[in-house]
């Protein structure tokens, strides 16, 4: 079977580095710095969330915890 795209989601303003989805949320980390959490439903983003100064590398989340660690050397 072949691959299609189901949506395209619009909001880093730099390449997009590590996901995480569950369920119906998708968490991305960009080479913007931010973290943005997207309603795989709707495919707007909720919520943009701000802390490092420089391109996030990986994240992970857990119910109501996320932990991401950047190119800023921080967590």
């Amino acid at each position: 079977a072949q691959a299609q795209c189901l949506m395209i989601l619009k909001g880093h303003e730099g390449g997009v580095n590590c996901l995480q989805f569950e369920g119906k949320r998708l968490l991305t980390g960009s080479g913007d710095s931010t973290i943005r959490q997207w309603n795989l439903d709707s495919g707007k983003c909720e919520k943009t969330y701000k802390g490092h100064t420089g391109e996030v590398f990986c994240l992970k989340f857990s119910k109501s915890t996320m932990i991401s660690g950047g190119s800023d050397q921080s967590l």
